[in-house]
């Protein structure tokens, strides 16, 4: 009996760590397309703050990728700029056209990608 439930258990892990994975790398892919749709126009493809729209704004975006770098950004700390937006910047909230998991979504891309490959996740 036990070692039905040990099998059953492990299986059990094997299946989530597989889908799991899955999930990731198609999240990845949903969070590299919002990000572009919403948020490439002013932070630029690579996040580099350099997007087409951002020599409009009295402040420029800030570059993504510098602060990932510096240790200044995590997951819930994007998942909040891009739900509230960032007040006395250019960064609106976007909580009316994304849900809190898409915004994980961007935050998790924004983690992962490589401007050296022009965003693509590492």
């Amino acid at each position: 009996m036990a070692r039905s439930i040990l099998i059953l258990f492990a299986l059990s892990f094997l299946v989530f760590a597989c889908t799991g994975k899955a999930a990731t790398r198609s999240s990845l892919q949903e969070g590299q397309r919002l990000y572009l749709v919403h948020c490439s126009s002013c932070h630029g493809t690579s996040a580099d703050g350099k997007g087409p729209a951002s020599a409009s704004l009295a402040e420029p975006p800030r570059d993504i990728i510098k602060l990932r770098e510096e240790g200044k950004l995590n997951k819930d700390s994007l998942v909040r700029s891009i739900l509230d937006g960032l007040p006395g910047t250019g960064m609106p909230p976007y909580s009316d056209s994304i849900t809190t998991e898409e915004a994980g979504w961007i935050a998790e891309y924004l983690l992962r990608m490589n401007r050296a490959e022009n965003g693509a996740p590492d």
